[in-house]
């Protein structure tokens, strides 16, 4: 996909970050953050993706990664980079594909705190510290999911809200994160 200033860039599937269980009041509408990764984040992951897969087929081949690990002088034979990318493989194919590698990656973050930060920071749109239903919105539209309400939203916001006061900080977000 390509923004207005012609930057490609990974569109993140809403799915993957927000549970939607729908207007019915039994059942809660709630973050799930386990695939949130920050655009700017996704950008620098697609330069490193794209510069292991020599061959542009959009996957990454045990060919592929074992010529990463000589280039990088990791001491690994052709058989231990088959059975590491066999581990690593999510969707059984046999490469990495380019989801499965910002995957792998934001799981090998060493700093957790970071990446919470600065995905808070992608939702915290106007900068003030907190992330509010405008903002959600805002998010939600850049990504094209167009079709949760507002109130879905304000429940969204209610049920991430863990100190109450209406709004979701940087702690409650960090809450949310690990629970998640």
């Amino acid at each position: 996909m390509v923004n207005s200033s012609g930057d490609e860039f990974q569109e993140l599937k809403v799915a993957d970050t927000f549970a939607h269980k729908g207007a019915n009041k039994e059942e809660p509408t709630t973050f799930k953050m386990t695939a949130v990764c920050p655009p700017e984040m996704r950008k620098e992951l697609r330069i490193a993706f794209d510069s292991v897969d020599d061959d542009r087929s959009g996957s990454i081949s045990a060919d592929e990664l074992y010529k990463l690990f000589n280039n990088f002088r990791v001491d690994i034979d052709e058989d231990e980079t088959e059975e590491l990318l066999q581990n690593l493989d999510m969707d059984g194919n046999g490469e990495i594909d380019f989801d499965e590698f910002v995957e792998i990656m934001m799981s090998a973050m060493e700093d957790e705190d970071e990446m919470i930060e600065a995905s808070f920071k992608e939702f915290d749109v106007d900068n003030d510290g907190f992330i509010q239903v405008n903002e959600l919105r805002y998010v939600l539209q850049y990504l094209g999911e167009n079709g949760i309400s507002e109130r879905d939203m304000k429940k969204m916001i209610k049920n991430a809200d863990y100190d109450g006061d209406g709004k979701v900080d940087l702690e409650d977000f960090r809450r949310l994160w690990k629970e998640h």
